[in-house]
């Protein structure tokens, strides 16, 4: 993502909302604590329909779950701090499984600080593939380069798809709600502002 250069944030969920409220963000997610989004709008429509089928497993009744995409404009003409992992770069391959790895187990004095203190992350999203070998993975081998390497191999970043996080208010203060996509029906829907 380019300063100034627009773009759209396709977020998958299962309830219609205009306005992002980090508050209401989980903190366990792969680059901590956010409001996650992609540039994919068939991704966003496959999250939608898995946040839709887990809240259908746990047996939530008191939700009316439906799949979908909300749209976002993303402008940053601010002086929003982006950390971009580079997956070419194999010192910034172990810094990405790494920062996975310590939000999910809640590690947080292990992350990297250029990557703790950016308003917006992007990189990677963490498969199923990829969450069973974090799952497996020991903390004494965290600065072991051999088996992170090991482990990095086995979780193919390069098949996996991109996400964005905006961890910040400043970074929110970038996105501007355009419409929202109903993945069921397939067609656009109005949003109530409340």
């Amino acid at each position: 993502m380019q300063k100034n250069n627009v773009k759209y944030i396709y977020h998958g969920t299962y309830c219609l909302f205009d306005t992002i409220n980090l508050k209401k963000c989980s903190s366990w997610k792969d680059f901590g604590q956010g409001f996650y989004g992609t540039l994919d709008f068939e991704q966003a429509k496959k999250f939608a329909n898995k946040k839709v089928k887990d809240l259908t497993l746990t047996n939530n009744k008191n939700i009316d779950a439906k799949p979908y995409v909300l749209v976002f404009e993303y402008q940053d003409n601010s002086d929003n701090k982006i950390y971009e992992f580079n997956y070419k770069d194999k010192i910034d391959m172990r810094k990405w499984f790494k920062t996975i790895y310590s939000y999910r187990n809640d590690y947080i004095d292990l992350i990297d600080r250029d990557v703790f203190t950016s308003d917006i992350i992007i990189g990677k999203i963490a498969d199923d593939g990829t969450k069973s070998i974090l799952t497996n993975f020991q903390l004494e081998d965290i600065n072991d380069e051999y088996i992170l390497d090991k482990n990095i191999s086995k979780s193919m970043p390069n098949k996996l798809k991109e996400q964005i996080c905006f961890k910040t208010n400043k970074a929110i203060k970038t996105l501007k709600f355009t419409k929202a996509y109903d993945v069921k029906e397939g067609k656009w829907v109005k949003v109530c502002k409340k």
